[in-house]
Formats: C-alpha cells, structure tokens, sequence
C-alpha cells in the first residue's frame, strides 16, 4: 500500500488543505491543516498534525 511504496513518509492524509510553514533561526515548524467539510463555507480548519526541526538536532520530530 502506501506505506510499503513511501517508507520515508513521516505523514499522509487524504483530506483537503494546507501546509502553515514557519520559522526561525533555531526552529522549523511544519503544520498540517485540514478541513472535514469542504463544501460548507466558512468549515473549520484545524492542525491535524505537526513537524519540527530544531537547529542541531538530526531529522524530524514529531511537535
């Protein structure tokens, strides 16, 4: 399946939306935003999942 394809995957969702990047000289944050609703304007958006790489730290961490 898809895993067994993409073993370097940290993260995979079928749902709608966006990646919230940021960062700072010691930090990188990666948020995974989704909606559950995609027809119905206005849906909530929430964080489904987040990533950070701390300077000096090998790889990336679940936050």
């Amino acid at each position: 399946m898809y895993w067994d394809e993409n073993p370097h995957t940290k993260y995979y969702s079928s749902r709608r939306g966006y990646v919230r990047c940021s960062a700072s000289r010691d930090r990188y944050t990666a948020d995974y935003r989704v909606v559950d609703c995609v027809t119905r304007p206005g849906a909530p958006v929430r964080t489904d999942r987040s990533f950070v790489i701390e300077a000096g730290v090998a790889g990336v961490q679940d936050a």
